[in-house]
């Protein structure tokens, strides 16, 4: 009796050996690509900010009292800094996106691809 159980629980513990290094190319994947994502988003991030205070977008946001009214508001960032957390946000969703295609999660896949598709209904709201 002892063998049998020893033999059914060998069983299960071998496929679920077997399942988990056919899976594991899919994780390391995964992980690579939120990896690289999160270092090119803040890169992204970085590069944008840098690119409105450039162009002087900074000090258009503070004659519109934009900043004024974001620090009034009990905010500490800058409109500019707002505009590159929005960036780096939506490039993280791409990238969160790709790494649930890459485990082949295709229900919470497609919930992160209904809320990429949303957001310019929300632009068009807050602009409207």
């Amino acid at each position: 009796m002892f063998e049998e159980i020893k033999e059914v629980l060998m069983q299960s513990y071998e496929t679920f050996f077997n399942e988990l290094a056919s899976f594991l190319p899919n994780i390391i994947g995964a992980l690579l690509i939120l990896i690289i994502g999160w270092i090119i988003a803040k890169l992204v991030k970085t590069a944008a900010v840098r690119l409105l205070k450039l162009i002087r977008l900074d000090v258009v946001t503070e004659k519109a009292k934009i900043d004024q009214f974001l620090k009034d508001g009990g905010s500490d960032k800058s409109a500019i800094d707002i505009l590159g957390g929005i960036i780096y946000w939506l490039i993280m969703l791409i990238v969160i996106l790709a790494g649930l295609n890459t485990l082949g999660l295709g229900v919470a896949s497609e919930l992160v691809n209904q809320i990429i598709l949303y957001i310019p209904n929300v632009i068009v709201a807050v602009l409207a």
